[in-house]
């Protein structure tokens, strides 16, 4: 993906905070990002700070150069994220929470239609025995 030249998510929906590792599309000339609700400071870094304003235009969330937004708790614009984070945060502690509440039903019922089994089949075998 680093020899991606052009990259168009306009339009899209998108929320939250543009992922860092975007930075390392190198090749990347073109990039559209406007009409979404992206949230936070722009990544810092060269890459994605060499578009212009018009990028990123219509996501009322976005901090950082080159948006003229500053992004609070920021002196110079190369600070940490608006507080954006501990929402984010959340979200992600109930997927882990979902995903782990899904392997421990699925464990338990596999548990018992194993074990299940083997009673059900050991009591008829005593029936047939006697």
């Amino acid at each position: 993906m680093q020899s991606l030249v052009s990259l168009d998510l306009s339009r899209n929906e998108l929320s939250g905070a543009i992922p860092s590792t975007m930075a390392y599309l190198t090749s990347l000339e073109s990039l559209d990002l406007s009409s979404n609700n992206l949230s936070g400071r722009i990544p810092p870094g060269n890459q994605l700070q060499t578009f212009n304003e018009s990028t990123y235009t219509s996501n009322p969330g976005l901090c950082g150069f080159p948006v003229k937004q500053i992004c609070e708790n920021d002196d110079n614009g190369a600070g940490t994220r608006n507080n954006n984070t501990s929402e984010e945060d959340g979200a992600g502690s109930q997927v882990w929470l979902s995903y782990l509440g899904t392997a421990l039903g699925g464990f338990v019922v596999g548990f018992w239609v194993f074990w299940g089994t083997l009673i059900l089949k050991s009591e008829r075998m005593l029936i047939l025995v006697i």
